[in-house]
């Protein structure tokens, strides 16, 4: 995405270059291309996703990342069948 930023500030009247520059990269981006899209330019090569390492997250970074976004919920639902309650949390990021 930031690709497609640098060349709209480049280029600020498009080229068909530029367009097949930023439709290359939006091959890959999210669901990809529609089929009407792929069948209107069919030349289009996907440019490669970078590969992303797998490791271990720093704590501190996941601490900060859930401070800010994350939310922690009880629920209570009483069932009128019998005297029990059900207790469910849900934590989401």
């Amino acid at each position: 995405m930031r690709q497609i930023l640098y060349i709209l500030k480049e280029e600020p009247r498009l080229s068909e270059k530029g367009f097949n520059k930023i439709l290359n990269l939006r091959y890959n981006l999210n669901l990809g291309m529609s089929e009407e899209l792929k069948v209107l330019y069919p030349d289009l090569i996907p440019v490669p996703r970078p590969e992303v390492p797998e490791g271990v997250i720093h704590p501190q970074l996941l601490v900060g990342f859930v401070d800010g976004e994350g939310s922690f919920n009880v629920v209570t639902v009483e069932k009128m069948s019998n005297a029990a309650s059900t207790l469910s949390t849900t934590y989401k990021v």
